[in-house]
């Protein structure tokens, strides 16, 4: 008994599609892969550049500060010192 026309076809055609499905799933998956990446890096790289603006504010914050009130930094900072030499219980 012969097999019949579409039993034939599909087993001619499905042998042959298993590299080429597994070579797309391949490619896809490579692609998908590369394009997390790249948008990982993209993201790593405008947080660092927010983290540098923010920086340069808080720079500039800082000079601005200094330099309206210069006899303010001297308590500031006589009063950080005294703090940080109280150590952790400096409060009791």
């Amino acid at each position: 008994q012969r097999p019949s026309r579409h039993a034939q076809f599909y087993s001619d055609l499905v042998p042959a599609m298993i590299p080429v499905a597994l070579l797309g799933s391949a490619v896809y998956m490579g692609l998908q892969l590369l394009q997390t990446h790249l948008s990982h890096e993209k993201y790593l790289d405008e947080a660092r550049a927010r983290v540098e603006e923010l920086e340069r504010d808080i720079d500039a914050l800082l000079l601005e500060r200094r330099i309206t009130s210069p006899s303010h930094e001297g308590a500031t900072n006589a009063a950080l010192d005294a703090s940080t030499t109280r150590g952790w219980f400096g409060w009791f």
